[in-house]
This record gives structure tokens, sequence and C-alpha cells, in this order.
């Protein structure tokens, strides 16, 4: 008498979903290291860049429409002005507050709420010469 074993089976579907999954958690991996290698070149470039003061002379709110929907909002800004090198430059540097209402803004924008040219960073403008 001959004993026979058991074919093993194959799903090819399981297969490929395991396939899939190993492939998807690769390339979460990969992406994962790409995008640390850029935040850490980028913290190194800020690292360098020397810091100067600023001084605030000027404020405005500006309405801005939304890429994401159909809401524009109101958003303030300062005019911040820095020297560097014995030469002077000034930037639009986000204020820090966005709403709907013009007025809202307005009561909060009366001083610049940007101290110096590190907050303008901080605030969403580049202090670039």
């Amino acid at each position: 008498m001959k004993h026979s074993r058991p074919e093993p089976t194959y799903d090819a579907l399981q297969s490929w979903m395991f396939i899939s999954v190993i492939g998807f958690m690769v390339l979460g991996l990969l992406a994962s290291v790409v995008t640390s290698r850029f935040a850490e070149r980028r913290r190194q470039i800020r690292a360098d860049w020397p810091e100067v003061r600023g001084t605030p002379i000027d404020t405005r709110i500006v309405l801005e429409s939304r890429r994401n929907g159909p809401f524009q909002m109101y958003v303030g800004q300062c005019l911040v002005e820095y020297t560097v090198a014995g030469r002077r430059y000034t930037v639009w540097a986000g204020g820090g507050y966005m709403d709907p209402e013009r007025k809202f803004v307005a009561e909060r924008m009366v001083v610049c709420p940007v101290s110096h040219s590190a907050d303008a960073d901080a605030h969403g403008a580049s202090t670039t010469p």
C-alpha cells in the first residue's frame, strides 16, 4: 500500500496579495527614508543661514482665495525691514492671523506680531537677500 502525500495547494490571489503588501511596505519605508533625508538637508541649510534682526514697519490685510475650496480668507501680513552686509531689505511676512472676517484680522494687526526676521521666517516669509 502506497501512501500518497496531499498535493500542496496554490492560491494565486493570496500570493499576489502577499507580494502587494510587501511591495507597499517597501515603498513606505523608501518614502520615509527619502523624506527624512530631505528634512535633514533643509535643517542643515537653515542652521547655516545667518539670523538678523528685523524691524516691523507696516501691516496690511490681504484677501486670499483658498485653492482647496470656495472660501476666501483675510490674511494679516507685516512688512519687516532688515539689513544684511550693509544692504537694506524688506519682506512681507505672515502675521499669524487668518479669518473670513476682515474686521477680526484688522483688530489683531494694529501692531505687527512679528518681532524679528527669524519670526518672519517662521510665519512663512523668506529673508533671502
